[in-house]
């Protein structure tokens, strides 16, 4: 009987801590040409800007936050915003060069930048997602939004009858 009200009292507290962690975040779709290819849930309280530049004509996605922390979806290599940390860490440009053309899900690349705060790249399917400025206290948010993410594969060839 007590085991009984142990088990209760936890699956109720699991349940309260999964219902505020997915009231504090919201849906965010990453589109290139209309089409959306990157489905997330990242923490509420952003501003988006979109870039679009380059010869190749790359798209990124920029969620910021008010205080200064950023995640981010691209599909450009060397506009990656954390391109200067994950360069301090001592990764060069040709292996990024072999994860973003060849790997799908290649492991994340984290750190902390000169301000102690964090930092992550998670490469995936030719997409890069991240985040950087973080705070400890919003880490586990971040990575949470940087870690589960759902892409829409494209279709090459003819459409099945």
């Amino acid at each position: 009987m007590n085991l009984r009200r142990i088990l209760l009292l936890f699956l109720t507290l699991v349940s309260l801590q999964s219902c505020s962690i997915i009231t504090g975040s919201t849906k965010v779709r990453y589109k290139v040409r209309g089409k959306t290819i990157i489905t997330m849930r990242i923490p509420k309280g952003y501003t988006r800007k979109i870039i679009v530049g380059g010869p190749s004509e790359y798209f990124q996605y920029q969620y910021r936050y008010p205080d200064s922390s950023m995640l981010y979806v691209t599909d450009e290599l060397v506009g990656n915003p954390n391109a200067a940390q994950m360069k301090e860490a001592g990764y060069s440009n040709k292996v990024f060069s072999v994860y973003f053309e060849e790997q799908s899900d290649a492991l994340p690349v984290e750190g902390l930048d000169s301000t102690g705060k964090y930092w992550k790249n998670q490469f995936a399917d030719r997409y890069s997602i991240g985040f950087m400025k973080v705070g400890y206290s919003k880490k586990n948010a971040y990575d949470k939004a940087v870690r589960k993410y759902h892409i829409r594969k494209r279709r090459l060839g003819m459409k099945a009858p």
